[in-house]
């Protein structure tokens, strides 16, 4: 807000990046130590949500009546009234391995459960960025893209309210697939002619999908990972998969021919799920071993 020079602004902003995925790093791994953790991811990816919805209706405004200082102004306010609740943050979590962390990470459930995380974001990068462009190619008008893309995000509270309410009275593979259909039904919808209503449908069905998806994967690689620092780190899978999802459609992608997102989308989340899938038989067979193991002894 004071320093208005290029480079100064840059760096105190990637700064801010740099912290403020260190404490999401923790909020998510503390989440993690709860009974029914995908309860918890849900509630948060709801009220992340609605903490983007109230961004993206009243951010225009704030930015008109008071500039980027405004908008400056309210992220440093957020983050003041935030500090205080630090003092409630428990002071551990649950038993995890101390030693060999490093080795933990590299077990095969583990890794297969990170590079599902990471391969379910590939398919969001490769959304995200192209299906605004699909619909102005499609002969929306912007202003229509935009106001389907936000009706279409609201959607993602029911779909973190959902994960909230179910739990794991279904699994956490069930969810996974039901979310992966979506999000494949959601991405056909894009192939080929459509109107404003297959558009809004389709970003209804994709962002429900995705908050209620991701909450599983969370708790996923919670319940896989004995190092408790699985959650964490499957945070750089979240910006390594998004840019990879952008990066590989932007090599295929023509002008009014985005077949290539739509197949990304595709095989990109359903590579996801049998990811996970495999990370838990995997899981289950170690678990089985090891019970088998300490039976003979």
């Amino acid at each position: 807000m004071l320093w208005h020079r290029y480079w100064t602004f840059v760096l105190l902003q990637g700064a801010t990046g740099f912290f403020s995925t260190a404490v999401i790093c923790l909020a998510v791994t503390i989440l993690s130590d709860r009974h029914e953790s995908a309860r918890a991811f849900g509630m948060v990816n709801a009220m992340q949500v609605v903490y983007q919805i109230s961004v993206l209706l009243g951010g225009p405004m704030l930015l008109r009546v008071m500039g980027l200082n405004g908008v400056l102004a309210v992220i440093a306010a957020l983050s003041v009234l935030g500090m205080p609740l630090a003092r409630l943050l428990p002071a551990h979590g649950r038993t995890v391995v101390s030693k060999g962390v490093s080795k933990g990470l590299l077990k095969p459930a583990t890794l297969l459960g990170l590079l599902g995380f990471g391969m379910f974001f590939v398919n969001a990068g490769a959304y995200w960025t192209y299906v605004g462009i699909m619909g102005e190619a499609r002969g929306l008008t912007a202003r229509v893209v935009a106001n389907c893309l936000a009706a279409g995000v609201s959607a993602g509270i029911l779909g973190g309210a959902l994960a909230w309410a179910l739990g794991d009275r279904l699994g956490r593979l069930w969810p996974l697939c039901v979310s992966g259909f979506l999000t494949v039904v959601a991405a056909l919808l894009l192939n080929g002619p459509f109107g404003v209503a297959a558009f809004v449908v389709s970003g209804l069905l994709y962002f429900f999908a995705w908050n209620y998806a991701v909450a599983y994967q969370l708790a996923g690689v919670s319940a896989v990972d004995s190092t408790g620092r699985g959650v964490a780190i499957s945070q750089a899978f979240v910006f390594l998969g998004a840019a990879a999802g952008a990066g590989i459609a932007a090599i295929f992608v023509k002008p009014g021919d985005y077949h290539a997102v739509i197949g990304l989308v595709v095989g990109a989340v359903c590579l996801s799920t049998a990811l996970f899938a495999l990370s838990f038989a995997v899981h289950r067979y170690e678990d089985a071993r090891c019970g088998v193991v300490e039976g003979l002894r």
